[in-house]
């Protein structure tokens, strides 16, 4: 069997690839730094994002198949990750209140040894419920969305913020389980 390596620290993320694959994976988290605030498309930058991370993985293991993956939310070409702070969430939580949003899913998936790189970006549509500001300040004030992309989680209490979505469910929790599947296949692993 060929060692996975999940280039996340992400509690979501480790339960998601454990719903598919067991706790057939170990978990090293690499140094790289995200960088919404560069000008190329959210498409190739979330996808260059989740690069980076496998790489930064790739330099700390001698084996294996590294799998990562970089989420945001992008509303009005505005890049929305997760919140500075408390003030910040709010402010992102009253900008898409009501508000149709895109979640962005970069994935990855390198080979140590071979060097073979799949790469792949799935977007989901979400059309977030209209809210009050009293809504969303008592939202952060559970702490719920200060690591999430976009302040809200869907898998959360974040869940009564949305209206409905168009695509991957997965996606929007940050790991779209289908996509992901499809890529693994390519390096001769199967979930079933």
């Amino acid at each position: 069997m060929v060692k996975i390596i999940l280039a996340s620290g992400s509690p979501r993320r480790k339960q998601l690839l454990s719903q598919i694959l067991g706790n057939n994976f170990e978990v090293v988290v690499g140094d790289y730094e995200e960088d919404n605030s560069r000008k190329i498309s959210p498409r190739d930058l979330v996808v260059d994002q989740a690069i980076g991370k496998a790489k930064s993985v790739y330099r700390k293991v001698n084996s294996g198949l590294i799998i990562s993956a970089d989420t945001f939310v992008v509303y009005d070409n505005k890049v929305l990750g997760k919140p500075v702070d408390s003030v910040d969430a709010i402010d992102m939580l009253n900008l898409i209140s009501g508000k149709e949003i895109l979640v962005y899913t970069g994935l990855c998936i390198l080979d140590v040894v071979s060097g073979k790189l799949e790469s792949d970006c799935v977007i989901t549509k979400v059309k977030m419920a209209p809210y009050s500001k009293d809504v969303a300040m008592a939202y952060v004030a559970t702490g719920e969305p200060l690591d999430k992309a976009g302040s809200f989680a869907i898998q959360g209490k974040g869940a009564v913020l949305v209206e409905k979505i168009d695509g991957c469910y997965f996606n929007v929790m940050g790991f779209p389980l289908y996509t992901l599947s499809k890529m693994l296949s390519t390096f001769g692993i199967t979930v079933f």
